[in-house]
């Protein structure tokens, strides 16, 4: 049995802990900023490449999207980043009705898809892991605790992120949006990921920077660590059980 160290005070019997993916591990704001950029830049050039103001069409769907261009980051709000693909496709095509552009939803998945396509061969130099969290991750890795990840990201890209990181063994389960009816803060992924390990929700927790992971916990009756690296703060994240800066504040104990 090992124990969960949280900022050198609490202490939990913990078998299984369930991460969020960007945001927790991986620096959100570099990886989805970046992807965000990508699809409006194709939208651009495909549809709207002849017009005087392109520019600040892309601008604002980048905006839209969820790309703070005064702070340079993402919005905490979202979509992308926050919400599962299906529901960040929907808007995106309502919102592009407003430049008289009409494309299905259908259309609008096409665009992500190619995107998708173009990025994953060089997805690597996206990715960027937050401080002290593959430390961490290889430490309870050998201590026997079960790792996993929710995410409302589609399940191939986050395997394929973590793939390309060098630690997609390190996690016995990694679960998207696309693998269940609900994602966060639904308790969908959550409960997916405890039926097939086993592991009662009592000895499971749940990391994330998003107050959608705090509720998502909350829904599966799981406790939960907020963490201050991705686009929570501690105002939208009081729900979470612990708090901590970043991955130095956790430490993995034998009982």
């Amino acid at each position: 049995m090992s124990k969960l160290i949280i900022n050198k005070i609490n202490h939990e019997d913990i078998d299984l802990i369930i991460f969020d993916k960007d945001g927790t591990l991986i620096d959100i704001h570099y990886y989805w900023g970046e992807l965000i950029k990508r699809r409006c830049t194709h939208l651009i050039n495909n549809y709207f490449s002849t017009l005087p103001n392109k520019e600040e069409i892309k601008e604002s769907l980048e905006s839209f999207l969820g790309f703070d261009h005064k702070r340079n980051c993402l919005k905490p709000d979202g979509p992308v980043g926050v919400y599962p693909r299906r529901e960040i496709v929907k808007r995106l095509a309502k919102r592009l009705e407003g430049f008289s552009l009409f494309l299905s939803e259908e259309e609008v998945e096409s665009i992500f898809k190619k995107i998708d396509i173009e990025s994953e061969k060089e997805i690597e130099l996206l990715l960027k892991f937050l401080p002290n969290v593959a430390s961490f991750l290889e430490w309870a890795y050998q201590k026997k605790i079960k790792l996993a990840i929710a995410t409302t990201d589609i399940t191939s890209r986050a395997e394929l992120a973590f793939t390309k990181l060098g630690i997609r063994h390190l996690f016995c389960k990694v679960v998207g949006s696309d693998l269940v009816s609900e994602s966060k803060p639904a308790k969908d992924l959550c409960e997916k990921i405890l039926l097939e390990t086993g592991v009662p929700e009592e000895k499971a927790i749940v990391i994330g920077d998003h107050h959608v992971d705090l509720l998502m916990a909350k829904n599966a009756n799981i406790k939960s660590i907020a963490v201050f690296t991705g686009l929570g703060t501690k105002e939208t994240l009081k729900e979470a059980t612990y708090h901590i800066d970043n991955f130095f504040h956790l430490e993995i104990a034998d009982d």
